[in-house]
């Protein structure tokens, strides 16, 4: 890959951030901190040393780990799964360190393409037609995550014939919510035109 960024990401995969022979051939961090400056400032040469010390440990504690963890680098589960439990099991031991889980986490979390955001354009387009060219934001937001939600189903073979809607988002639905109403402020309300006398 020609991409400095998506060369090194196989590094966080569970596999390799648990197995000793991807260490030796991958023994630092430090490449993939280099060019996430943003996330890691070049300055901040202790909390690099940090990430890298508690990358470089990370297979040595892996014998003291749950095996809901190491089991992690056998699945084929996302990466973000792996550092979420390696953060949490941290949060209740302390034995890695929260650097290098927070790191990963961040790391993994920013967008590599722009597909997701032109998709919900192309959304966006599909609702607001030149037809319903006065949608409010909401009612378009509101349609957009009712489509994603009826479609994120699709893996539980739920589709908009057989989706139920929880008790939650039925409770939701009243009137004051899906219509409310706008206030006039009293100073531009004359009673006076209905109550005066004609003398």
């Amino acid at each position: 890959m020609d991409d400095p960024v998506l060369s090194k990401l196989s590094s966080l995969s569970a596999k390799n951030a648990l197995s000793i022979n991807y260490h030796d051939s991958h023994p630092s961090l430090v490449p993939l901190i280099s060019i996430m400056s943003r996330i890691v400032p070049e300055d901040n040469l202790q909390l690099i040393q940090k990430i890298d010390d508690q990358w470089r440990s990370l297979p040595l504690k892996m014998i003291h780990m749950p095996e809901s963890i190491t089991n992690l680098q056998y699945a084929n589960e996302s990466p973000d799964i792996f550092w979420s439990s390696i953060k949490d099991y941290n949060l209740k031991t302390e034995a890695i360190g929260q650097e290098l889980p927070d790191f990963a986490l961040s790391v993994l979390c920013l967008p590599h393409s722009n597909a997701d955001c032109e998709r919900i354009f192309s959304s966006v387009n599909a609702i607001k037609t030149k037809y319903r060219n006065k949608l409010v934001t909401e009612t378009i937001n509101g349609t957009i995550l009712t489509k994603e939600c009826v479609k994120g189903g699709r893996s539980q073979t739920k589709n908009c014939v057989n989706f139920v809607p929880s008790k939650l988002m039925i409770n939701r639905m009243t009137s004051n919510t899906l219509y409310p109403k706008k206030e006039i402020p009293s100073d531009n309300i004359t009673t006076d035109i209905f109550y005066s006398t004609d003398e």
